[in-house]
């Protein structure tokens, strides 16, 4: 996973796959009319990872964005409607095993089938062409041979070899005029998604995409599954069965990778839980009617608060610094300065973001280790795993014997003890630990937890639609960063305007 990260990223693809999307219905916005946010989260580069497109030809018109290997604008807006997609985080993927026999074949219950060897010669510029080979079996792409186990192990997915018809399902979507014949097309797309739209008419909807497999009882998806005849998935949900919603009352659908819906399984997602960053979201779309500056102005707080944890421990950590002895008073009066934001100059947030890592590893890591890197036990073990184990809600004691406010206090002073070894004991003197992305012109840009690409569209009787895509959309030249100023700033350019008057 980390190297295919490194080669996305180093060639500017696709290498993240978070996303925010908020939709307002027309009896809930401020001026009748319906409105939607899309903030696809794919990591900044330079160029940038998208592209804007617009196309205004015989039976299409259509404006949005591209990204790297999908011939179609996969984020926009048409005359009639504007649509979003967040990732949708579903389990629709196991690992497969299976014993090689003798004739490279594998078994599959009482019979043997092939292993496809797939060689492919990629040509390279000024270069001989290097030979590249691939295996499948009848499970999917092969992504280990144990030769020590004499095992081959595939990854099944529900989506293999229908990504393309998928995407193309897009070209279909440009002329729905209905949110009926928008959830029909949508239905054909098997990649897990979120799918948020809102129509000219003031109606607004979500859908819950993709193929969700019925697995076999009795596996644990959470480890490789034995190939056999009884292990075989039993087909897949219904486009009826998968969660769905046009026009609730509230008037509002928002997004940020969280659970669809709370009987949604969790199977081998780690992320969800009773933290989650869309509480963040849903906490700046309080006000009872909401304009497109509230959605500008939702987007803008999501980038500066504190989203990893919710800021959910601050309260305890204050609570837990009242029984700090005299020297660790610093230590109180700054984590009693963190407020939930994340801004640039806040010793407050530097410190309570080290006291989770620190909270963490005190309730964690001596009893499950650390999963072989840092990396994947931050990711194992989530905020709401660390407020289930501090509110002794786990079946294993991971407060040992200790108070909970005891563990929060030793974590807060050993966060305090860490950071002052590193910067000094002066928190005003500590360096910034908010995230930015780089710029090809002056510092860094701050505040990256935004939309690689951020659209903002009201469903006017023509739409009318502004953005921003830093750094620029250009590979060089002027337009290669030109909207690092629009960035810097947190404001929006103009969309090519379809169905009307071009812009």
């Amino acid at each position: 996973g980390d190297d295919s990260r490194l080669v996305a990223e180093t060639v500017q693809a696709p290498f993240e796959t978070g996303s925010y999307c908020m939709a307002v219905s027309g009896q809930r916005s401020s001026d009748g009319r319906a409105l939607l946010l899309s903030g696809p989260q794919m990591g900044f580069t330079v160029p940038s990872i998208i592209h804007e497109v617009a196309l205004d030809a015989p039976g299409v018109q259509v404006a949005g964005i591209d990204v790297p290997g999908i011939p179609a604008v996969v984020i926009g807006n048409t005359p009639n409607y504007a649509w979003g997609l967040t990732t949708g985080v579903a389990d629709i993927a196991d690992i497969v095993y299976a014993t090689r026999t003798a004739d490279d074949k594998t078994a599959y219950g009482t019979e043997s089938r092939p292993i496809e060897r797939i060689r492919r010669e990629i040509r390279v510029k000024d270069k001989d062409p290097v030979v590249f080979e691939t295996s499948r079996t009848s499970d999917g792409p092969v992504i280990l041979e144990s030769h020590a186990t004499n095992s081959v192990f595939s990854q099944r997915m529900s989506y293999w070899k229908k990504e393309v018809a998928g995407w193309s399902t897009l070209y279909d979507l440009y002329n729905a005029k209905t949110p009926g014949e928008i959830d029909r097309l949508a239905a054909n797309i098997a990649m897990n998604m979120n799918l948020f739209y809102a129509t000219t008419t003031g109606d607004i909807g979500w859908r819950y995409l993709g193929l969700m497999p019925v697995r076999a009882p009795g596996f644990d998806p959470r480890f490789p599954v034995p190939s056999r005849p009884d292990t075989a998935w039993k087909g897949f949900l219904s486009p009826d069965q998968m969660p769905h919603v046009l026009n609730p009352k509230s008037g509002l659908i928002a997004n940020w990778n969280n659970k669809p819906v709370a009987w949604w399984p969790n199977l081998d997602t780690p992320v969800w839980g009773s933290v989650f960053r869309n509480e963040v979201l849903l906490q700046s779309l309080v006000k009872p009617k909401l304009s497109v500056w509230d959605l500008e102005h939702a987007a803008w707080d999501v980038a500066r608060k504190e989203t990893d944890s919710n800021g959910v421990f601050g309260p305890l950590f204050i609570k837990a610094s009242g029984s700090l002895g005299a020297s660790d008073s610093l230590a109180a009066s700054t984590i009693n300065s963190f407020d939930g934001w994340t801004v640039s100059g806040s010793s407050g947030a530097t410190l309570y973001q080290e006291a989770v890592r620190q909270l963490r590893t005190s309730l964690f890591k001596k009893f499950v280790g650390n999963f072989t890197n840092e990396s994947l036990f931050e990711r194992a073990v989530q905020p709401s795993s660390i407020l289930r184990a501090l509110e002794h809600k786990t079946k294993f004691d991971y407060l040992a014997g200790r108070t909970k406010d005891a563990v929060l206090k030793d974590a807060l002073a050993a966060a305090f003890k860490s950071l002052s070894s590193k910067y000094g004991e002066e928190p005003s003197q500590w360096p910034s630990m908010v995230a930015t992305f780089p710029s090809p012109q002056g510092p860094p840009v701050a505040y990256s937890n935004r939309g690689t690409y951020i659209q903002v569209t009201e469903l006017a009787p023509v739409p009318s639609a502004v953005s921003v895509a830093p750094p620029g959309v250009a590979e060089s030249g002027p337009n290669s960063d030109d909207q690092i100023p629009l960035a810097r700033q947190w404001t929006f350019k103009p969309v090519w305007r379809v169905g009307g008057l071009k812009g």
